[in-house]
């Protein structure tokens, strides 16, 4: 044992054993003991911890340590720092004995208060109960009329879905209605309002784009040659247009001429300038003579009886009177003529009929000679070129020609027979050579003065050469073309017509439609592409001659010779064309192929030749191009194969000759190239060549599938794909050719199909059946899947047929000597947007790669190029096309004329709404003393 000052301490626990009493004492007070330690502990930590109250007693220990500190015995054990932790517990005791006592009473308290709303609630309950009772006993009743409600509100939203889709039904039914209102209109309306038939199938295709709409404007623009107009604001008497063709002068019946920009640079023709001619109300025409477009001359017949003399050339809008000139003549001026120099005048009144010369410059005038008066009036004048003669044709039918070339004295070069009654309009051509007189009969007779008016020897007995009858009633206007082609009338019937007077005997070009009255003038652009007609409304209209959808011959560069047609007239010529039209090759009678180019300096001269050594035995469609003509194969004898570079047709160069299909027999091969790959079809079946080095073509691979005995090969522009009758062959790899798939048929079959063509981009294929009608369009895209688009309504089954560069318009033979062009912007619905009719059937087509051009070849051996860049131009965006026609967007009253009930719309975004109005400012007259004026006075 260990003892110091206050304490001892068992230093080995051999004293435990040694010491029986001392461990009597341990194990008495073993709990004790334990309590107090823990008590020590537990002080220590609390005083550590700043003596917070969370490290106090409560409870149980509380009570233990409290009852162990009661005991005397314990009293010496204790510390100061004991007693203070016991303490501070048994405060905080009490004071969470005091905080559960109030907590117990709220609880006692909030019980009481659920208790009382227990009771409460309970008695509410019982009230809900009976309410409960009564609210069941009122949903019977309820439940049995929500039935009838439920039913009738079913079969009204029945009713409103029913009505609502009815509504839309009809509302989409009424837009169709309408759009077909519009597309009838504008059929309707090609032949009596052509600008109002391009505004309206415009808003029917921009409402609803879709073939059938397109279709509609597309039949509207290749239906009229419409090409603008302009209102004159009066009766129109006479019109001409200056020799530079962008001003033409418009003369009314009140005595104002107009001058209008006819050059419709911006898609309409605008108003320059007015000038006024005679008085209003005065009877008679206006005389006009427009010269260079830099002077203007006017005659205008009232009492005045002068001459007034305009200068265009510093400002066509602003026209400087040069002068006015008084001719002494007794009555009223009824008709009066320039001559085309504008030197001579011709006036005639109830009096007298006078012959003047006239200064173009200044407008001066001076009396040259008197012509003898009959009993009648003059009704019509016409000089003929230079002045040289002059026609007058009298109210009684008598149609006399003049010799003019000395002004003071005419000499009569007798008169014209058979008439048939007074002249209504008069014309001569430029060369003097044709006179052409409208009678009230609506009979234009033609006369050939040539001979009589050249030698100024007399022209008596005169018979006319032609009589040119197309309108049903009297022609009121006349006028030739300065190529003198081209004869135009204007008649009492609303309507205007164009012959063509070149050949043998007159024809028919075009019938122009669409005048509400008489057609009243005519006038022909300098340049013969434009005719204006103008009416007694004062409306003037403008019409294509050859800026049409219809293609037209650009040339005729070859004709097969004579002596090569009889060397091979039982077989027919042996003829190719190239793909793009630029290169014929035909065989000759030395039993040559002849190298044609169709284009350039040497166009329809042979510039080469090879030597065909199959002589009489040559087969006549023996002969192919490659896709980019550059290659020429034929075969000859039957089944030898030989081909050429024929890229210089000057030097054209054998590159091979082999056996391509069995000796003997007949003529049995079917060949299409392109690049350097070659397929040929024979009894064998297909088989694919290498021709990409000199010599001897290496064979590659061959397909057995076949559809006829001999089967038709043609390989696609772009892509590896090979048609061989109906089938799709890929030759990506060509010494190994895999079968994709079959042409699907719209009728399940498809015994003898043959291809014609593909599209450029190789989407699209044309075939045709030997015992169909027409061909047949197939896209062809994706060639494992090919399908079926449409038919080619009107196409022939033999072919040939040709696509244009961007696809969008295909050529064909039709029946007959027909030729068709298709628009195929939907392949499901081709449409036919132009018929040409060939002198015989077509052989052979190309389309150049700019698509302006398309190139036939028809029997016994003509080539013929056609201009097709304006159809091509249309096809790709007619809408455009149709509003630079039109000019001008509708106006609300003419909106309501066109389509009555269609709610009004800018039918073409890019254009005005209506036609500019015209200029102000002043305008100029003639100076009111008749005396010469200096210029810009």
């Amino acid at each position: 044992m260990t003892v110091d000052q206050t304490t001892a301490q068992i230093s080995h626990e051999a004293l435990l054993r040694a010491w029986p009493r001392l461990r009597r004492w341990i194990e008495d007070d073993r709990a004790g003991l334990v309590t107090r330690q823990q008590l020590t502990d537990a002080a220590d930590a609390w005083n550590s911890a700043g003596r917070a109250p969370e490290y106090c007693y409560r409870g149980r220990r509380l009570v233990a340590a409290d009852d162990w500190l009661g005991e005397q015995r314990h009293a010496r054990m204790v510390r100061p720092l004991d007693r203070e932790f016991i303490a501070a517990s048994q405060v905080l005791d009490r004071a969470e004995r005091l905080r559960e006592q109030r907590q117990l009473k709220d609880e006692k308290r909030r019980t009481r208060e659920l208790r009382q709303a227990l009771e409460r609630e309970q008695e509410q309950a019982e009230n809900l109960r009976q309410a409960g009772l009564r609210l069941r006993r009122q949903a019977r009743r309820l439940r049995q009329f929500s039935g009838v409600i439920g039913a009738i509100l079913c079969l009204a939203l029945v009713a409103a879905g029913v009505a609502l889709q009815q509504r839309s039904t009809a509302r989409a039914n009424g837009e169709q209605a309408q759009n077909r209102q519009l597309q009838a209109a504008a059929r309707a309306g090609i032949g009596t309002d052509p600008r109002a038939a391009l505004l309206l199938a415009v808003a029917a295709y921009r409402d609803a784009p879709s073939s059938q709409t397109r279709d509609t404007l597309m039949d509207v623009l290749s239906g009229t040659q419409y090409a603008g107009s302009l209102h004159a604001g009066n009766w129109v008497e006479s019109m001409a247009y200056g020799d530079d063709g962008r001003t033409l002068a418009v003369g009314r019946y009140d005595g104002v001429v107009g001058l209008w920009d006819a050059s419709r640079d911006d898609g309409e023709s605008r108003k320059l300038a007015e000038v006024v001619a005679k008085e209003p109300g005065i009877l008679g025409k206006t005389a006009l003579w427009f010269g260079d477009g830099t002077s203007l001359l006017l005659m205008g017949a009232d009492d005045e009886k002068s001459v007034g003399a305009f200068s265009l050339a510093a400002d066509r809008g602003r026209p400087q009177p040069r002068g006015r000139h008084a001719l002494p003549m007794e009555g009223f001026v009824e008709q009066a003529e320039f001559s085309p120099d504008g030197r001579l005048l011709m006036t005639s009144s109830s009096y007298e009929t006078r012959l003047w010369s006239v200064d173009p410059g200044r407008g001066a005038v001076r009396a040259r000679a008197t012509f003898p008066q009959r009993e009648s009036n003059v009704q019509a004048a016409a000089f003929g070129p230079g002045g040289s003669f002059l026609v007058l044709a009298w109210q009684d039918g008598t149609v006399e020609l003049w010799d003019i070339r000395n002004p003071g004295r005419p000499r009569s070069l007798g008169t014209l027979e058979g008439t048939a009654g007074p002249a209504r309009a008069m014309a001569v051509s430029s060369d003097g050579n044709t006179l052409a007189v409208g009678s009230g009969d609506a009979q234009v007779r033609l006369w050939d003065i040539s001979a009589g008016a050249a030698r100024g020897s007399a022209a008596a007995n005169r018979r006319p050469t032609a009589v040119v009858s197309g309108h049903g009633g009297p022609v009121e206007a006349v006028a030739l073309s300065r190529d003198g082609r081209h004869l135009a009338l204007g008649s009492t019937d609303h309507s205007a017509t164009v012959w063509d007077v070149s050949g043998a005997r007159p024809t028919r070009s075009a019938v122009l439609s669409g005048h509400a009255t008489t057609v009243s003038a005519l006038a022909f652009a300098p340049d013969g592409r434009t005719l204006a007609t103008g009416d007694r409304d004062g409306d003037v209209r403008f019409w294509s001659l050859t800026d049409r959808l219809l293609p037209t011959v650009a040339a005729r560069p070859f004709t097969v010779p004579a002596s090569d047609y009889y060397r091979w007239l039982e077989s027919g010529v042996p003829h190719v064309l190239s793909p793009d039209g630029r290169m014929l090759a035909v065989a000759t009678a030395d039993d040559q192929l002849g190298l044609i180019p169709l284009t350039g300096l040497s166009a329809g001269h042979r510039a080469g030749a090879v030597r065909l050594e199959a002589g009489r035995e040559f087969r006549a469609t023996a002969m192919w191009f490659s896709t980019d003509g550059g290659w020429l194969a034929a075969e000859g004898p039957a089944g030898v194969l030989t081909v050429w570079n024929v890229r210089d047709p000057a030097r054209p160069k054998q590159e091979f000759r082999f056996r391509a299909g069995a000796a003997g027999g007949t003529y049995g091969l079917k060949v299409s190239i392109r690049d350097g790959l070659m397929a040929t079809g024979s009894k064998a079946g297909t088989t694919l060549w290498d021709l990409s080095r000199p010599g001897r073509p290496e064979r590659l691979g061959s397909v057995k599938q076949k559809w006829k005995h001999v089967p038709d090969v043609l390989l696609a522009p772009n892509d590896p794909v090979l048609a061989v009758d109906g089938a799709l062959v890929d030759v990506s790899d060509p010494r190994k050719p895999e079968w994709l798939s079959a042409l699907p048929s719209a009728d399940g079959s498809r015994p003898y199909p043959t291809p014609h063509a593909f599209s450029p981009d190789g989407t699209r294929l044309v075939v045709t059946e030997f015992f169909e009608r027409g061909g047949f369009l197939y896209d062809v895209s994706d060639p494992a899947r090919p399908r079926f688009r449409g038919h080619l309504p009107q196409g022939s089954a033999r072919g040939p047929y040709a696509f244009s560069a961007d696809g969008r318009l295909l050529t064909g033979t039709g029946s007959g000597t027909r030729l068709l062009a298709w628009d195929v912007w939907d392949p499901t619905a081709p449409h036919p947007v132009a018929t040409l009719t060939l002198d015989d059937d077509a052989s052979a087509l190309g389309i150049s790669s700019d698509g302006a051009t398309l190139t036939t070849y028809n029997y016994p051996g003509q080539a013929v190029r056609w201009s097709i860049a304006q159809l091509g131009a249309t096809l790709r965006d007619p809408v455009a096309r149709a509003c630079r026609l039109a000019a001008a967007n509708p106006t609300l009253a003419e909106w309501e004329r066109m389509a009555p009930g269609v709610p009004f719309r800018r039918v073409c975004p890019t254009l005005t709404p209506a036609p500019s109005p015209a200029p102000t400012g002043i305008v100029p007259t003639f100076p009111v003393r008749p005396t010469p004026l200096p210029a810009g006075n």
